[in-house]
């Protein structure tokens, strides 16, 4: 039975373990906390949530079947999403890769040699053979006196929250494009019959001017302004239809499939019907939701992971302390190679002593970072108070703008029942009642678009509030 011996004395061991923990504690560059940033920013406003935000399915509001399914999808096959959740792996790997400086490293190495010479005698020659056999063991950890490895394992933390946090900030990217585009792809195909009847209530009009005429009743230059709306009505359709095809592929991208002209998304209702949305709650300005946005949450991780990174590289400019140990054993028999052993134990001390200010360049420029990301932070913050504060102004002028080309339509139907029983008695031409037709018609698309308009200013505030306004 072979027994392998301990590479150094038990009670040298109790000395590096007493002084690891003994110097190891010490971190004198840890960064200040910050509690406030600056009076640009809402009174009492914090860095971020010291939470995750929990995920909540905020387009569930709109009650609507297919867009549920097409989000769910979406956030399952979606190809950018898939990159952030690799990128966010990446995040984790090199977290683990810096942690791992905290331990201390372990390498052997074994090797067996063979020699053979040959030695001429007077009358013969002798062969002499010789075999070596060595197995060795070296371990390596540096005492982290300054704090420079705690540093840098707090600053791969943050960045990995960041990443994961990143990761959030597409998931709502990803739900709002797909809710923007399935909304502007229903208005859409809403808007293509309306845009149909236009162009054939013109032609029936030219129609009737083209009797009129012949009757002596109109002019030739009626005759070819109306030619001229028939083809103006016509040549917009050919957009409108090119339109609906493009955001059937741009919704086909969006869930990860190939897109083609054979792809449908789904099967859209007949007729093309927008959801009602509740009222608008009182917001007033969001401190607090805002603190939750996953992209202002992951700027702030990483303006306290660049704090972090400069108190490594000022820890860096201080002498490291490293310990390391080493045994091997060797004999020219492998079945008593533990027969001689040999162990080492050492500590050693190097630091910057002329380096032409590598080291002092290198605090420079991370906190230079920090200054950077202190001014993104705060852009971040600013640009998402705008983007709320502009959402709500956009649907609440979307609201009223709906609201009154709903009076113009009531009034407009009120027209047209008129001008039909005008006609129906004979006292006006069926003309006058096709022109009738044709501004309610015109009024109809408007009011499809406003209220088009008024879900995508609803998406944008969800997509604002980082998904997490209760409505």
């Amino acid at each position: 039975m072979i027994t392998i011996k301990p590479l150094f004395p038990s009670w040298r061991c109790l000395i590096a373990a007493g002084l690891l923990a003994a110097v190891s504690a010490c971190s004198p560059f840890e960064p200040t906390a910050r509690t406030q940033l600056s009076t640009t920013l809402p009174q009492n406003y914090s860095l971020y949530s010291a939470t995750a935000p929990r995920n909540v399915a905020w387009w569930q509001d709109f009650a609507w079947d297919d867009l549920n399914d097409l989000i769910a999808k979406a956030l399952t096959q979606n190809l950018s999403l898939q990159e952030a959740w690799a990128r966010l792996e990446q995040a984790r790997a090199t977290a683990r890769m810096t942690s791992a400086e905290q331990l201390p490293t372990l390498n052997y190495t074994g090797s067996a040699e063979h020699s053979r010479s040959d030695r001429q005698l007077a009358n013969s020659s002798q062969i002499n053979t010789a075999d070596t056999f060595t197995l060795a063991l070296a371990s390596s950890y540096e005492v982290d006196l300054w704090g420079r490895v705690a540093a840098n394992i707090h600053a791969g933390r943050l960045t990995t929250q960041a990443s994961k946090d990143d990761w959030r900030t597409v998931q709502i990217t990803i739900a709002a494009q797909v809710a923007e585009t399935w909304i502007r792809l229903v208005a859409q195909k809403g808007l293509i019959p309306l845009a149909t009847e236009r162009w054939q209530r013109a032609q029936q009009q030219l129609t009737l001017l083209q009797l009129r005429y012949r009757q002596g009743m109109t002019t030739g230059i009626d005759i070819a302004e109306q030619q001229r709306r028939v083809a103006e009505y016509r040549a917009l359709l050919l957009p409108m239809e090119e339109r609906e095809q493009q955001l059937n592929y741009q919704l086909a991208l969006l869930v990860g499939e190939l897109p083609s002209w054979r792809w449908t998304a789904h099967q859209l209702p007949a007729p093309a019907i927008l959801p009602a949305l509740p009222e608008l709650p009182a917001i007033g300005v969001p401190a607090d939701l805002l603190a939750q946005r996953p992209d202002i949450r992951a700027a702030g991780l990483r303006l306290q992971a660049a704090d972090w990174h400069v108190a490594a590289a000022r820890a860096n400019r201080l002498p490291a302390v490293r310990l390391t140990a080493s045994g091997s054993v060797y004999n020219e028999h492998i079945s008593t190679i533990f027969d001689n052993w040999l162990a080492n134990l050492a500590a050693s001390v190097a630091g910057p002593l002329i380096d032409g200010g590598y080291r002092k360049a290198v605090v420079a420029q991370t906190t230079a970072q920090v200054d950077e990301r202190l001014a993104n932070y705060k852009k971040t913050v600013l640009t998402a108070m705008k983007e709320v504060e502009t959402a709500i102004m956009q649907e609440q002028k979307r609201a009223q703008e709906l609201q009154a080309i709903g009076e113009q339509l009531k009034q407009q139907r009120l027209l047209c029942a008129q001008q039909q029983q005008r006609y129906l008695s004979g006292e006006d031409s069926y003309l006058s009642l096709l022109g009738a037709q044709q501004t309610l018609t015109l009024l109809q698309q408007q009011q499809l678009q406003m209220h088009r308009d008024l879900l995508l200013a609803r998406v944008a505030l969800h997509r604002a509030l980082g998904g997490r306004v209760a409505l």
